[in-house]
């Protein structure tokens, strides 16, 4: 009987469940520009979970609008609950390149940072992560640091 009433849930908690599974199994959220079909159709899923559910539920103004919303959508609460959850307990792949790098630094004794043009594809991949680490977070904080110290 369980089996049967997993298979007749709403596509949108259905997804969200998968979503969870695999966050829990490979330890970040699915991304929907992936080259891995799955991860590619959980990834797109999360982000139509968010735009046509979780997003239309929070513009409703009455909770009229909202009760006639969850009639319409019973699974509602039980998708904003677990992707809260999610995104509460999820850290920013930039932060987790970070912390990657630190520990491959770590583990070889070394504080040269890894390059892209590594030949080691596990350097090389971390080599890359820096340099977007780089690009999007570091030159852009360190741009915006030298300008407000020329207005001062």
């Amino acid at each position: 009987m369980e089996w049967i009433d997993s298979k007749n849930l709403p596509p949108n908690l259905l997804n969200a469940q998968n979503i969870k599974a695999y966050i829990e199994q490979h330890g970040r959220k699915p991304s929907g520009a992936s080259k891995d079909k799955q991860e590619k159709k959980l990834g797109i899923a999360l982000s139509q979970i968010r735009k046509n559910l979780i997003k239309v539920y929070n513009e409703l103004e009455t909770e009229e609008e909202r009760q006639n919303f969850r009639i319409q959508h019973p699974e509602t609460d039980e998708v904003i609950k677990i992707i809260t959850e999610i995104d509460e307990n999820s850290l920013p792949p930039v932060l987790l390149n970070a912390r990657r790098i630190k520990q491959w630094m770590e583990q070889r004794k070394t504080t040269k940072p890894p390059t892209a043009n590594s030949k080691d594809d596990e350097e090389a991949n971390l080599g890359r992560a820096l340099k977007r680490i780089r690009a999007s977070l570091i030159k852009p904080y360190i741009r915006f640091k030298n300008r407000r110290k020329r207005k001062i």
